[in-house]
C-alpha cells in the first residue's frame, strides 16, 4: 500500500516536472516568434519584451495616477475603461518597437547599418560575450543586450538625422520627429 502511494506521488512529480520543462521550453521558443511586422520587417516577442521592460514603470504610474488603482497581485489583469494594464503595456511596447524599427529600416536604406534584425543583433552580442568570457583585457568584455540595443537604435537615429539633413529630406534636427511620425503613419504595420 505504501509502495503504491509512494509510486503515485513520485509519478505525479515526474509528470509535473516534465510539464514545467515543456512550458519553460515553449516560453524560450516564443521569444523568437513573430508578433508582427513593419514594412515587411519582422517584430519578435524578444523585441517587444525589450520595450515592455522600458515602459513597465510608466504604465504602472499611469494607471495609479490616472485611474487611482493600487498596484496589487491582480494589477495587470484588472479591467480599466475596457482594457487592462497588461494590454496597454503590450500595445505601447508594440508602438515603440514600430517606431524604432522604422528608424532602423531607414538606417539600412541609407547605408548606416547592414543588419537591423533584433535576433541577429542579439546573437552577435551573445557571441561577443562568449568570445570574451574570462578574458582579462582592457575595454569591454561583455555586452548587455538591452544597453546594446538602446545604443544601436539611438546611435543609428543620430546618424540618420545627419543623413536626412545632408540629403535635404529634412532641413534640421527639429523636423526629425515629425518625419518619423509620418513614416510610422504610412507604414505597413501588422500586429498578430
Amino acid at each position: 500500500m505504501i509502495k503504491k502511494i509512494l509510486f503515485s506521488v513520485i509519478s505525479f512529480f515526474i509528470v509535473l516536472s516534465l510539464c514545467a520543462c515543456s512550458v519553460s521550453y515553449n516560453k524560450q521558443k516564443d521569444k523568437n516568434d513573430d508578433v508582427g511586422s513593419v514594412n515587411g520587417f519582422n517584430i519578435t516577442q524578444d523585441e517587444i519584451d525589450y520595450f515592455t521592460k522600458r515602459l513597465r514603470s510608466n504604465v504602472i504610474s499611469k494607471y495609479v495616477n490616472d485611474y487611482g488603482i493600487e498596484y496589487s497581485d491582480d494589477f495587470w489583469n484588472r479591467d480599466v475603461s475596457g482594457t487592462t494594464p497588461e494590454i496597454y503595456l503590450f500595445d505601447s511596447a508594440f508602438d515603440e518597437c514600430v517606431r524604432a524599427k522604422i528608424q532602423l529600416i531607414k538606417c539600412k536604406e541609407y547605408g548606416i547599418y547592414d543588419d537591423i534584425d533584433y535576433s541577429a543583433l542579439k546573437a552577435k552580442a551573445e557571441q561577443f560575450n562568449k568570445d570574451n568570457e574570462g578574458k582579462k583585457t582592457v575595454g569591454i568584455t561583455s555586452i548587455d543586450m538591452d544597453v546594446f540595443y538602446t545604443y544601436y537604435v539611438e546611435t543609428g537615429a543620430l546618424a540618420l538625422k545627419n543623413k536626412l539633413i545632408e540629403n535635404n529630406v529634412i532641413k534640421d534636427e527639429s523636423e526629425y520627429e515629425q518625419y518619423i511620425d509620418l513614416l510610422v503613419k504610412s507604414a505597413d504595420i501588422i500586429k498578430k
